[in-house]
């Protein structure tokens, strides 16, 4: 079963050691991705697109414009994580 987060332009998340931003959301099914490394991942389509060894990126339902669905399967041994919310409890 896959992960689902609803994130904005420029929020990350992180999937084991991978590092992802959401670049542009252009539109209700459409997203670009970019890694950490600098690359950029076109957006998933209809099918998934896999970003890591056995790391998987979906687009889900988009029920807000300017918000990415981003839909995330990948094996349960890696952690999944935005490292904004991380921050945010670090400085509290």
């Amino acid at each position: 079963m896959a992960l689902i987060l609803g994130l904005r332009e420029g929020d990350e998340f992180e999937v084991g050691a991978d590092k992802f931003r959401v670049g542009e959301v252009l539109g209700k099914f459409k997203f670009t991705l970019v890694r950490a490394t600098g690359r950029s991942s076109p957006s998933p389509r209809a099918t998934s697109v896999e970003v890591a060894d056995d790391v998987f990126i979906t687009v889900a339902l988009q029920p807000q414009n300017g918000v990415a669905r981003v839909a995330i399967d990948a094996p349960r041994e890696l952690p999944i994580k935005r490292p904004d919310y991380h921050r945010q409890e670090a400085a509290e």
